[in-house]
């Protein structure tokens, strides 16, 4: 998978018998997504050593597909999907829509924000809605919006939805 650089920050220790004091981590990265533990020893010259350990946690990114086609009386599953496992669930990413479609008189959705209650996907339904006006190729465009906790947002949050008339 893809690994990310962190900055773990700089440690220090001191001794006032035993003189200088070398300090290493048995991982300076870059990290996998997840939580990583590195610990940090302070040796001085006599030999004796102490150790730390630090927490790093590197949060997965959500992204969305880009475009996407539905007929009018149709339902479109619109998915949002993690590049790993969160550090902690549910993750809640809320959606806006725009476009040309008209929410709750072209489309309605099932909920205003994508739970990803566990592993790396989540979904809501637009439902389309039938009319017999020819309004030609709408569009729905749907966007993530920042998850409150447990994931960023990644490159592609705007998914255009092509709402073609019913045949």
């Amino acid at each position: 998978g893809k690994l990310t650089a962190a900055t773990l920050g700089d440690a220090s220790a001191t001794d006032a018998k035993d003189g200088t004091v070398t300090v290493s981590a048995d991982n300076t990265g870059p990290f996998a997504i997840g939580t990583t533990t590195v610990t940090w020893t302070a040796t001085d010259a006599a030999g004796n050593s102490g150790t730390a350990e630090q927490s790093v946690v590197v949060i997965p990114f959500v992204e969305t597909l880009k475009s996407g086609r539905v007929g009018e009386g149709k339902t479109f599953t619109l998915k949002a999907i993690m590049n790993g496992a969160a550090s902690a669930y549910p993750v809640e990413v809320p959606v806006t829509f725009s476009g040309t479609a008209t929410k709750d008189t072209d489309y309605t959705v099932s909920a205003s924000s994508i739970s990803i209650a566990s592993g790396t996907e989540g979904s809501i339904n637009i439902s389309v809605l039938s009319d017999s006006t020819d309004e030609g190729t709408e569009t729905i465009i749907a966007t993530l919006g920042t998850p409150a906790s447990g994931a960023g947002l990644g490159g592609n949050v705007s998914a255009t939805i092509n709402v073609v008339e019913a045949a």
